[in-house]
């Protein structure tokens, strides 16, 4: 678990894929006692649970968004608090499908976060990203389980020449529904972007501006398309002016 020395998220489009790489990063930690098991913390309120002596696990469902279960993870780490009140170690929190938390429940989950920090690293997972709150996410380090390099290469170089041949904004946005299905992350569908349009224009500072913005937008907005659109356009616009003033 050293990768995790900070308070991660993790997301994917594949849960299993999540578990697959939580079970591999924990098998340091797990004995013939840790099993999955169900916590009734309410009469209709049941979330599964695996423990050991350093860590706790939780998966959430759409059944888990109530306040009983922020309670639970408060308990959670104040019990890990006077644990390790007189050790120098922390324990591990793992939350998966945060997402399923609403909007409220993730900024009360900011801050237990932020109060018991000392004592636990929190690692969320999500299916979702979009769905997770933009201040939760400020307390994390964004991990994304990425697919083999060899398959993103070749993604890559489908992708330029795609651009190639966007005229419009309905083939753009073509283009950015093929990077979305592939599970390809924003970061790299913008530097896509950059090496792709940098090379044809000499207003980079321009370009730069118009990555940077959308990259803040994606991060606190839920219908990324849109702000894609938005780059493409802006991005156009300035090609224009651009060839206008040349002429």
């Amino acid at each position: 678990m050293d990768e995790f020395f900070i308070n991660t998220l993790i997301y994917s489009n594949n849960r299993e894929g999540i578990y697959l790489k939580m079970n591999k990063s924990l098998e340091c930690f797990l004995n013939d006692s840790s099993v999955w098991f169900n916590v009734c913390l309410k009469e209709d309120v049941f979330i599964r649970s695996r423990s050991s002596r350093l860590h706790n696990e939780i998966i959430l469902d759409c059944s888990s968004n109530k306040n009983i279960v922020l309670t639970h993870i408060k308990t959670l780490c104040e019990s890990t608090a006077i644990s390790k009140n007189l050790e120098s170690t922390f324990k591990y929190l793992i939350i998966y499908n945060a997402d399923n938390l609403t909007k409220d429940n993730q900024i009360i989950l900011k801050a237990i976060v932020e109060k018991y920090h000392v004592y636990t690293r929190f690692i969320l997972t999500t299916t979702k990203y979009s769905l997770i709150n933009y201040r939760l996410i400020s307390l994390f380090y964004v991990h994304k389980l990425q697919y083999k390099e060899s398959n993103n290469t070749r993604i890559k170089q489908e992708i330029y020449k795609m651009f190639e041949n966007s005229d419009d904004l309905s083939k753009f946005r073509n283009i950015i529904y093929t990077l979305l299905i592939n599970n390809i992350d924003h970061s790299e569908i913008l530097e896509m972007f950059w090496c792709y349009f940098s090379k044809k224009t000499k207003c980079q500072h321009s370009l730069i501006h118009f990555i940077a913005d959308c990259d803040k937008s994606l991060l606190i907005g839920e219908r990324s398309i849109y702000h894609y659109d938005y780059l493409y356009l802006k991005v156009k616009v300035l090609f224009q002016n651009v060839e206008h003033k040349m002429n």
